[in-house]
Protein backbone atom coordinates (compact mmCIF):
# COMPACT_ATOMS: atom_id res chain seq x y z
CA UNK A 1 0.00 0.00 0.00
CA UNK A 2 1.52 3.33 -0.96
CA UNK A 3 1.72 6.33 1.37
CA UNK A 4 -1.17 8.26 -0.24
CA UNK A 5 -3.55 5.30 0.09
CA UNK A 6 -2.42 4.78 3.67
CA UNK A 7 -3.12 8.44 4.58
CA UNK A 8 -6.56 8.34 2.92
CA UNK A 9 -7.44 5.12 4.74
CA UNK A 10 -6.33 6.52 8.10
CA UNK A 11 -8.37 9.71 7.48
CA UNK A 12 -11.51 7.66 6.75
CA UNK A 13 -10.93 5.54 9.84
CA UNK A 14 -10.58 8.73 11.89
CA UNK A 15 -13.85 10.15 10.52
CA UNK A 16 -15.77 6.94 11.20
CA UNK A 17 -14.22 6.57 14.68
CA UNK A 18 -14.96 10.18 15.59
CA UNK A 19 -18.62 9.78 14.61
CA UNK A 20 -18.83 6.72 16.83
CA UNK A 21 -17.19 8.45 19.82
CA UNK A 22 -19.51 11.45 19.48
CA UNK A 23 -22.50 9.15 19.85
CA UNK A 24 -23.53 9.45 16.24
CA UNK A 25 -22.81 5.77 15.60
CA UNK A 26 -23.63 2.62 17.46
CA UNK A 27 -21.06 0.45 15.76
CA UNK A 28 -18.20 0.66 13.35
CA UNK A 29 -17.12 -2.38 11.36
CA UNK A 30 -14.12 -2.58 9.05
CA UNK A 31 -13.25 -5.61 6.91
CA UNK A 32 -10.72 -5.89 4.10
CA UNK A 33 -9.78 -8.64 1.69
CA UNK A 34 -7.54 -9.12 -1.33
CA UNK A 35 -9.29 -9.95 -4.60
CA UNK A 36 -7.45 -11.53 -7.53
CA UNK A 37 -8.56 -8.95 -10.09
CA UNK A 38 -7.61 -5.46 -11.16
CA UNK A 39 -9.01 -2.53 -9.20
CA UNK A 40 -10.95 -1.45 -12.31
CA UNK A 41 -12.61 -4.86 -12.79
CA UNK A 42 -13.45 -5.24 -9.10
CA UNK A 43 -14.89 -1.72 -9.00
CA UNK A 44 -16.97 -2.35 -12.12
CA UNK A 45 -18.61 -5.32 -10.37
CA UNK A 46 -19.70 -2.93 -7.59
CA UNK A 47 -20.77 -0.13 -9.91
CA UNK A 48 -23.91 -1.91 -11.15
CA UNK A 49 -27.02 -3.18 -9.38
CA UNK A 50 -26.67 -6.62 -10.97
CA UNK A 51 -23.05 -6.87 -9.79
CA UNK A 52 -24.00 -5.96 -6.24
CA UNK A 53 -26.88 -8.44 -6.29
CA UNK A 54 -24.54 -11.18 -7.56
CA UNK A 55 -22.15 -10.53 -4.67
CA UNK A 56 -25.02 -10.72 -2.17
CA UNK A 57 -26.68 -13.86 -3.61
CA UNK A 58 -27.60 -16.32 -0.83
CA UNK A 59 -26.69 -13.67 1.76
CA UNK A 60 -29.47 -11.08 1.48
CA UNK A 61 -32.77 -11.13 -0.40
CA UNK A 62 -32.97 -8.04 -2.59
CA UNK A 63 -36.03 -6.97 -4.57
CA UNK A 64 -35.51 -3.67 -6.38
CA UNK A 65 -38.65 -1.53 -6.67
CA UNK A 66 -39.32 0.25 -9.94
CA UNK A 67 -36.93 0.54 -12.87
CA UNK A 68 -33.71 2.00 -11.48
CA UNK A 69 -30.73 2.79 -13.66
CA UNK A 70 -28.39 -0.23 -13.72
CA UNK A 71 -25.10 1.70 -13.50
CA UNK A 72 -24.69 3.52 -10.19
CA UNK A 73 -23.97 7.25 -10.00
CA UNK A 74 -23.47 9.80 -7.24
CA UNK A 75 -26.80 11.02 -5.84
CA UNK A 76 -28.78 8.02 -7.11
CA UNK A 77 -31.48 6.67 -4.81
CA UNK A 78 -32.40 3.00 -4.97
CA UNK A 79 -35.66 1.78 -3.50
CA UNK A 80 -35.77 -1.89 -2.58
CA UNK A 81 -37.02 -4.57 -0.24
CA UNK A 82 -34.10 -5.96 1.71
CA UNK A 83 -34.58 -9.34 3.37
CA UNK A 84 -32.43 -11.13 5.90
CA UNK A 85 -33.28 -14.34 7.76
CA UNK A 86 -36.93 -14.14 6.72
CA UNK A 87 -37.43 -10.49 7.67
CA UNK A 88 -37.99 -8.08 4.79
CA UNK A 89 -38.00 -4.30 5.04
CA UNK A 90 -38.54 -1.53 2.50
CA UNK A 91 -35.39 0.59 2.23
CA UNK A 92 -34.11 3.52 0.26
CA UNK A 93 -30.36 3.70 -0.26
CA UNK A 94 -28.54 6.71 -1.65
CA UNK A 95 -25.19 6.67 -3.40
CA UNK A 96 -23.56 9.45 -1.35
CA UNK A 97 -20.27 9.36 -3.18
CA UNK A 98 -18.83 7.45 -6.09
CA UNK A 99 -15.30 7.95 -7.36
CA UNK A 100 -14.60 5.53 -10.23
CA UNK A 101 -12.11 2.80 -9.33
CA UNK A 102 -11.65 4.25 -5.82
CA UNK A 103 -14.78 4.20 -3.66
CA UNK A 104 -18.55 3.85 -3.39
CA UNK A 105 -20.38 5.25 -0.36
CA UNK A 106 -23.99 4.17 0.37
CA UNK A 107 -26.26 5.75 3.00
CA UNK A 108 -29.65 4.49 4.11
CA UNK A 109 -32.30 7.18 3.62
CA UNK A 110 -35.16 5.00 4.86
CA UNK A 111 -35.13 1.57 6.47
CA UNK A 112 -34.54 -0.50 9.57
CA UNK A 113 -31.66 1.51 11.01
CA UNK A 114 -31.74 5.01 12.48
CA UNK A 115 -28.66 5.52 10.32
CA UNK A 116 -26.58 3.18 8.20
CA UNK A 117 -23.65 3.90 5.95
CA UNK A 118 -21.21 1.61 4.16
CA UNK A 119 -18.14 2.81 2.32
CA UNK A 120 -16.27 0.42 0.03
CA UNK A 121 -12.75 1.43 -0.99
CA UNK A 122 -10.68 -0.10 -3.78
CA UNK A 123 -6.86 -0.10 -3.77
CA UNK A 124 -4.26 -1.76 -5.99
CA UNK A 125 -2.49 -4.77 -4.49
CA UNK A 126 0.53 -6.08 -6.34
CA UNK A 127 0.42 -6.36 -10.10
CA UNK A 128 -3.02 -7.90 -10.59
CA UNK A 129 -4.81 -7.68 -7.27
CA UNK A 130 -7.13 -5.32 -5.45
CA UNK A 131 -7.81 -4.76 -1.77
CA UNK A 132 -11.41 -3.93 -1.00
CA UNK A 133 -12.14 -2.41 2.38
CA UNK A 134 -15.68 -2.09 3.71
CA UNK A 135 -16.35 0.42 6.47
CA UNK A 136 -19.84 0.13 7.97
CA UNK A 137 -21.16 2.68 10.44
CA UNK A 138 -24.69 2.35 11.83
CA UNK A 139 -27.10 3.19 14.61
CA UNK A 140 -30.28 1.38 15.62
CA UNK A 141 -33.37 3.03 17.06
CA UNK A 142 -34.68 1.99 20.50
CA UNK A 143 -31.94 3.49 22.69
CA UNK A 144 -30.61 1.03 25.28
CA UNK A 145 -32.66 -1.83 23.82
CA UNK A 146 -31.07 -1.10 20.42
CA UNK A 147 -27.60 -1.36 21.98
CA UNK A 148 -28.55 -4.69 23.56
CA UNK A 149 -29.88 -6.07 20.24
CA UNK A 150 -26.70 -4.89 18.54
CA UNK A 151 -24.40 -6.48 21.12
CA UNK A 152 -26.28 -9.79 21.28
CA UNK A 153 -27.11 -10.29 17.62
CA UNK A 154 -26.82 -7.62 14.99
CA UNK A 155 -23.15 -6.60 14.94
CA UNK A 156 -22.02 -10.20 14.46
CA UNK A 157 -24.57 -10.70 11.68
CA UNK A 158 -23.50 -7.53 9.84
CA UNK A 159 -19.86 -8.66 10.09
CA UNK A 160 -20.87 -12.05 8.62
CA UNK A 161 -22.74 -10.39 5.73
CA UNK A 162 -19.73 -8.21 4.88
CA UNK A 163 -17.32 -11.16 5.15
CA UNK A 164 -19.53 -13.46 3.05
CA UNK A 165 -19.93 -10.75 0.38
CA UNK A 166 -16.17 -10.32 0.18
CA UNK A 167 -15.65 -14.11 -0.02
CA UNK A 168 -18.29 -14.33 -2.78
CA UNK A 169 -16.56 -11.53 -4.68
CA UNK A 170 -13.21 -13.32 -4.36
CA UNK A 171 -14.84 -16.49 -5.77
CA UNK A 172 -16.28 -14.53 -8.71
CA UNK A 173 -12.81 -13.30 -9.63
CA UNK A 174 -11.14 -16.66 -9.04
CA UNK A 175 -13.53 -18.26 -11.53
CA UNK A 176 -15.46 -20.36 -8.99
CA UNK A 177 -18.65 -18.41 -9.76
CA UNK A 178 -19.97 -16.89 -12.97
CA UNK A 179 -18.28 -13.60 -13.84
Amino acid sequence: MNFTCHVKKKYLELVFTASQKLGISMAYIQKATVINGSRERVFSKHATLSGIRQCLTNILDIEVIGQPIETLFKGQQIELYLGFKGISRRCILKVEDLVPNQKIDFRQVKGLFRSFRVLTQFEDHGESGCVITDLADYRLPLGLLGHLVDDLFLKGEIEKVITRRQVTLAKVFSGEMGN
